[in-house]
Protein backbone atom coordinates (compact mmCIF):
# COMPACT_ATOMS: atom_id res chain seq x y z
CA UNK A 1 0.00 0.00 0.00
CA UNK A 2 1.48 3.25 -0.71
CA UNK A 3 0.80 6.61 1.34
CA UNK A 4 1.77 10.05 0.10
CA UNK A 5 1.59 12.93 2.45
CA UNK A 6 0.89 16.65 0.69
CA UNK A 7 3.52 17.75 3.42
CA UNK A 8 5.83 14.95 2.59
CA UNK A 9 5.39 14.64 -1.09
CA UNK A 10 7.18 18.33 -1.24
CA UNK A 11 10.14 16.86 0.66
CA UNK A 12 11.02 13.91 -1.20
CA UNK A 13 10.52 15.73 -5.13
CA UNK A 14 19.07 19.77 44.81
CA UNK A 15 18.11 18.18 47.79
CA UNK A 16 18.54 14.51 49.18
CA UNK A 17 16.27 11.69 49.51
CA UNK A 18 16.49 9.15 52.25
CA UNK A 19 14.14 6.96 50.33
CA UNK A 20 16.13 6.49 47.64
CA UNK A 21 18.22 3.44 47.40
CA UNK A 22 21.39 4.85 46.14
CA UNK A 23 21.89 8.21 44.27
CA UNK A 24 21.14 9.08 41.03
CA UNK A 25 23.21 11.35 39.17
CA UNK A 26 20.83 13.69 37.46
CA UNK A 27 20.51 13.41 34.02
CA UNK A 28 19.29 15.24 30.78
CA UNK A 29 15.60 13.79 30.19
CA UNK A 30 16.04 11.56 26.29
CA UNK A 31 14.61 9.89 23.95
CA UNK A 32 11.89 10.05 21.14
CA UNK A 33 8.90 7.08 21.20
CA UNK A 34 6.27 7.56 18.91
CA UNK A 35 3.23 5.66 19.30
CA UNK A 36 0.48 4.82 17.45
CA UNK A 37 -3.42 3.64 16.77
CA UNK A 38 -3.99 2.51 13.55
CA UNK A 39 -6.92 0.49 11.57
CA UNK A 40 -4.61 -2.84 11.95
CA UNK A 41 -2.98 -2.26 15.17
CA UNK A 42 -0.37 -0.36 17.00
CA UNK A 43 2.94 1.11 16.32
CA UNK A 44 6.01 2.45 18.39
CA UNK A 45 8.70 3.96 16.49
CA UNK A 46 12.08 4.68 18.77
CA UNK A 47 14.97 6.76 18.24
CA UNK A 48 18.34 4.60 20.70
CA UNK A 49 20.57 6.92 21.97
CA UNK A 50 21.13 6.48 25.61
CA UNK A 51 23.21 9.73 27.17
CA UNK A 52 25.54 8.17 30.27
CA UNK A 53 26.99 10.47 32.59
CA UNK A 54 30.17 8.46 33.21
CA UNK A 55 30.88 7.93 29.48
CA UNK A 56 30.32 8.21 25.80
CA UNK A 57 26.66 8.44 24.92
CA UNK A 58 25.55 4.38 23.61
CA UNK A 59 22.85 3.28 21.44
CA UNK A 60 20.24 0.85 21.88
CA UNK A 61 16.82 -0.65 21.68
CA UNK A 62 14.03 1.35 23.70
CA UNK A 63 11.10 -0.82 22.37
CA UNK A 64 11.05 -4.17 24.40
CA UNK A 65 8.30 -7.30 24.55
CA UNK A 66 7.99 -8.75 28.02
CA UNK A 67 5.40 -10.90 27.21
CA UNK A 68 3.67 -11.50 23.92
CA UNK A 69 1.82 -9.71 22.35
CA UNK A 70 2.48 -6.80 24.29
CA UNK A 71 5.38 -4.07 23.19
CA UNK A 72 6.32 -1.67 25.62
CA UNK A 73 8.66 1.91 25.21
CA UNK A 74 9.65 3.58 27.72
CA UNK A 75 11.16 7.87 28.53
CA UNK A 76 13.13 9.32 31.53
CA UNK A 77 16.14 8.74 33.24
CA UNK A 78 18.03 5.54 31.86
CA UNK A 79 18.57 4.05 35.43
CA UNK A 80 14.90 4.19 36.76
CA UNK A 81 13.95 2.63 32.71
CA UNK A 82 16.06 -0.29 33.49
CA UNK A 83 14.59 -0.58 36.49
CA UNK A 84 11.00 -0.82 35.29
CA UNK A 85 12.15 -3.08 32.55
CA UNK A 86 13.22 -5.58 35.03
CA UNK A 87 10.21 -5.30 36.74
CA UNK A 88 7.75 -5.00 33.79
CA UNK A 89 9.45 -8.39 33.26
CA UNK A 90 9.30 -9.58 36.38
CA UNK A 91 5.31 -9.35 36.23
CA UNK A 92 5.01 -10.43 33.00
CA UNK A 93 6.39 -14.01 34.22
CA UNK A 94 4.77 -13.99 37.90
CA UNK A 95 1.23 -13.64 35.82
CA UNK A 96 2.04 -16.08 33.33
CA UNK A 97 2.88 -18.53 36.52
CA UNK A 98 6.61 -18.74 35.09
CA UNK A 99 9.88 -17.79 36.53
CA UNK A 100 12.70 -17.12 35.17
CA UNK A 101 14.41 -15.58 38.00
CA UNK A 102 17.00 -12.50 37.37
CA UNK A 103 16.27 -13.15 33.84
CA UNK A 104 15.05 -10.39 30.95
CA UNK A 105 13.33 -13.65 28.96
CA UNK A 106 9.88 -12.81 27.38
CA UNK A 107 7.11 -15.19 27.98
CA UNK A 108 4.18 -15.41 25.32
CA UNK A 109 0.36 -16.53 25.65
CA UNK A 110 -2.86 -15.36 25.63
CA UNK A 111 -3.87 -11.68 26.71
CA UNK A 112 -7.22 -10.63 27.29
CA UNK A 113 -8.89 -7.28 28.46
CA UNK A 114 -12.11 -8.86 30.26
CA UNK A 115 -11.56 -11.79 32.91
CA UNK A 116 -10.77 -14.96 31.50
CA UNK A 117 -11.24 -18.71 33.16
CA UNK A 118 -8.20 -19.87 31.20
CA UNK A 119 -5.25 -19.51 33.29
CA UNK A 120 -3.36 -21.37 31.37
CA UNK A 121 -0.47 -18.98 29.29
CA UNK A 122 -3.25 -16.29 29.36
CA UNK A 123 -3.31 -12.99 31.48
CA UNK A 124 -5.62 -10.25 31.79
CA UNK A 125 -4.66 -6.79 30.20
CA UNK A 126 -5.94 -4.51 32.86
CA UNK A 127 -4.43 -6.52 35.52
CA UNK A 128 -1.22 -6.37 34.20
CA UNK A 129 -1.76 -2.31 33.29
CA UNK A 130 -2.13 -1.79 36.74
CA UNK A 131 1.00 -3.72 38.24
CA UNK A 132 3.08 -1.37 35.69
CA UNK A 133 1.17 1.53 37.21
CA UNK A 134 2.07 1.04 40.42
CA UNK A 135 5.56 -0.20 39.16
CA UNK A 136 6.39 3.47 37.82
CA UNK A 137 4.44 5.27 40.53
CA UNK A 138 6.71 3.18 42.90
CA UNK A 139 9.80 4.28 40.72
CA UNK A 140 9.19 7.50 40.75
CA UNK A 141 8.36 8.17 43.80
CA UNK A 142 11.57 6.71 45.10
CA UNK A 143 13.61 8.55 43.04
CA UNK A 144 12.23 12.12 42.20
CA UNK A 145 13.58 14.19 45.18
CA UNK A 146 17.49 12.97 43.57
CA UNK A 147 16.11 13.86 40.05
CA UNK A 148 15.02 16.85 37.78
CA UNK A 149 10.98 16.22 37.70
CA UNK A 150 11.64 15.67 33.43
CA UNK A 151 13.68 13.06 34.38
CA UNK A 152 11.04 10.85 35.58
CA UNK A 153 9.65 7.68 33.53
CA UNK A 154 6.60 7.39 31.46
CA UNK A 155 5.54 4.58 28.84
CA UNK A 156 3.07 3.77 25.54
CA UNK A 157 1.98 0.00 25.64
CA UNK A 158 0.77 -1.32 22.64
CA UNK A 159 -1.27 -4.95 22.93
CA UNK A 160 -3.36 -6.87 20.96
CA UNK A 161 -6.17 -8.91 23.45
CA UNK A 162 -8.23 -11.96 22.13
CA UNK A 163 -11.42 -9.97 23.20
CA UNK A 164 -10.96 -6.26 22.12
CA UNK A 165 -8.63 -5.86 19.37
CA UNK A 166 -5.08 -3.39 19.27
CA UNK A 167 -5.19 -1.19 21.85
CA UNK A 168 -2.22 1.27 23.13
CA UNK A 169 -1.72 2.96 26.41
CA UNK A 170 -0.18 5.44 28.50
CA UNK A 171 0.89 5.79 32.13
CA UNK A 172 1.95 9.06 33.08
CA UNK A 173 5.29 9.71 35.10
CA UNK A 174 2.04 9.66 38.41
CA UNK A 175 1.53 6.28 37.49
CA UNK A 176 -1.96 7.00 36.54
CA UNK A 177 -2.88 5.27 32.75
CA UNK A 178 -5.36 6.47 29.83
CA UNK A 179 -5.78 5.27 26.38
CA UNK A 180 -4.85 6.30 23.08
CA UNK A 181 -7.16 6.52 20.41
CA UNK A 182 -4.71 8.02 17.89
CA UNK A 183 -1.18 9.18 18.93
CA UNK A 184 1.01 10.33 21.35
CA UNK A 185 4.23 10.81 21.51
CA UNK A 186 6.92 10.26 25.28
CA UNK A 187 10.89 11.83 25.86
CA UNK A 188 12.57 14.93 25.06
CA UNK A 189 11.63 14.85 21.53
CA UNK A 190 8.02 15.20 21.61
CA UNK A 191 7.20 18.86 21.55
CA UNK A 192 9.48 18.87 18.55
CA UNK A 193 7.72 16.04 17.02
CA UNK A 194 4.11 17.97 16.74
CA UNK A 195 6.08 20.46 14.77
CA UNK A 196 5.05 17.69 12.00
CA UNK A 197 2.50 15.20 13.58
CA UNK A 198 -0.04 18.05 14.34
CA UNK A 199 0.28 19.66 10.57
CA UNK A 200 0.53 15.94 9.14
CA UNK A 201 -2.11 14.05 11.24
CA UNK A 202 -5.60 14.88 11.48
CA UNK A 203 -7.75 14.32 14.28
CA UNK A 204 -9.89 11.70 12.60
CA UNK A 205 -7.54 10.60 10.29
CA UNK A 206 -7.26 6.90 10.18
CA UNK A 207 -3.75 5.21 8.80
CA UNK A 208 -2.54 1.61 8.96
CA UNK A 209 0.48 0.61 10.55
CA UNK A 210 2.61 1.07 7.63
CA UNK A 211 1.02 4.85 6.84
CA UNK A 212 1.78 5.80 10.47
CA UNK A 213 5.39 4.60 10.84
CA UNK A 214 6.61 6.03 7.31
CA UNK A 215 5.50 9.90 9.40
CA UNK A 216 6.89 8.77 12.67
CA UNK A 217 10.34 7.38 10.96
CA UNK A 218 10.47 11.00 9.09
CA UNK A 219 10.57 12.55 12.23
CA UNK A 220 12.99 10.99 14.19
CA UNK A 221 15.11 10.89 11.74
CA UNK A 222 14.30 14.62 11.07
CA UNK A 223 15.31 14.81 14.96
CA UNK A 224 18.78 13.18 14.75
CA UNK A 225 19.58 14.51 11.13
CA UNK A 226 19.44 18.46 12.18
CA UNK A 227 20.15 17.76 16.26
CA UNK A 228 16.88 19.45 16.61
CA UNK A 229 16.73 17.48 20.30
CA UNK A 230 20.15 16.71 22.03
CA UNK A 231 18.23 13.58 24.02
CA UNK A 232 17.22 11.96 20.26
CA UNK A 233 20.12 10.15 18.16
CA UNK A 234 20.61 6.89 16.05
CA UNK A 235 24.10 7.45 16.06
CA UNK A 236 24.47 6.12 12.24
CA UNK A 237 21.83 3.81 12.63
CA UNK A 238 18.01 3.23 11.92
CA UNK A 239 14.95 4.10 14.45
CA UNK A 240 13.33 1.11 15.89
CA UNK A 241 10.24 0.01 14.80
CA UNK A 242 7.59 -2.51 15.88
CA UNK A 243 4.13 -3.11 15.11
CA UNK A 244 1.75 -5.06 16.74
CA UNK A 245 -1.07 -6.12 14.03
CA UNK A 246 -5.00 -6.46 14.64
CA UNK A 247 -4.35 -10.19 14.26
CA UNK A 248 -1.97 -10.52 17.06
CA UNK A 249 1.03 -10.72 14.62
CA UNK A 250 4.53 -9.24 15.87
CA UNK A 251 7.00 -7.92 13.38
CA UNK A 252 10.26 -5.85 14.76
CA UNK A 253 14.31 -5.55 13.38
CA UNK A 254 14.38 -8.08 10.98
CA UNK A 255 10.78 -8.71 9.98
CA UNK A 256 10.60 -5.36 8.92
CA UNK A 257 14.23 -4.81 7.33
CA UNK A 258 12.90 -4.52 3.64
CA UNK A 259 9.96 -1.43 5.28
CA UNK A 260 13.23 -0.12 6.81
CA UNK A 261 15.48 0.26 3.96
CA UNK A 262 12.82 1.53 2.15
CA UNK A 263 11.78 3.82 4.76
CA UNK A 264 15.27 4.79 4.83
CA UNK A 265 15.77 5.69 1.36
CA UNK A 266 13.27 7.70 0.41
CA UNK A 267 13.36 9.95 4.03
CA UNK A 268 17.11 10.19 3.69
CA UNK A 269 16.15 12.12 0.47
CA UNK A 270 13.31 14.11 2.13
CA UNK A 271 15.73 15.40 4.46
CA UNK A 272 18.41 16.34 2.11
CA UNK A 273 15.69 18.14 0.19
CA UNK A 274 14.71 19.64 3.53
CA UNK A 275 18.16 21.09 4.02
CA UNK A 276 18.42 22.52 0.55
CA UNK A 277 15.90 23.19 -0.06
CA UNK A 278 12.98 23.34 2.40
CA UNK A 279 11.62 26.53 3.04
CA UNK A 280 11.60 28.22 -0.71
CA UNK A 281 9.44 24.80 -1.31
CA UNK A 282 6.92 25.60 0.88
CA UNK A 283 6.85 29.06 0.23
CA UNK A 284 6.84 28.64 -3.73
CA UNK A 285 3.12 29.35 -4.11
CA UNK A 286 3.38 32.34 -1.99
Amino acid sequence: MSFEHPMLDLCLNEKSNNKCEKAIVKRRRMTTIIGGKCTDGVVLIADRKVIRQDGPDTYRDKIFSPYHPIIIGSAGNNDLIDKFIQKAFTKAQEMHEKSIQGSFAPVSGSVFWSKTQDANRAINYIEYLNELEDVVRNINDAHKYGLDPNSLIDCLIGVWTQDRGSKLSYISPKGLQSDVEDYRVIGSGEPYSHVFLRSLLEPSEQLTMLEFAKIGYFVIKWLDRFEVDKGTGLGGGRPMMWFMSGSGESKNGRQLLEIIQNFECKTNRMLENWKIHGLDTLLKNQ
